[in-house]
């Protein structure tokens, strides 16, 4: 699990889904910690990447190399 900071952690699922974890307290989630446990499929993680990207998700093709990235 990455943790990026202030109790924000993120998990590649074994289908290439990505789970993003919150932490009230900042610390590694426990059952009693956790403010925020959501899952997101291949694709819209994809979207996200080259959304942030510089380039862009379209009409570039930055979704099909964020795809590629994520799934090599």
């Amino acid at each position: 699990m990455f943790h990026e900071s202030k109790g924000l952690f993120f998990e590649r699922q074994k289908d290439g889904s990505v789970r993003v974890i919150k932490t009230y307290d900042e610390r590694p989630p426990r059952p009693d910690n956790v403010v925020l446990d959501h899952t997101i499929p291949p694709g819209p993680w994809a979207s996200v990447i080259a959304s942030m990207s510089k380039q862009g998700e379209f009409p570039n093709g930055g979704w099909e190399r964020a795809v590629t990235f994520h799934n090599e």
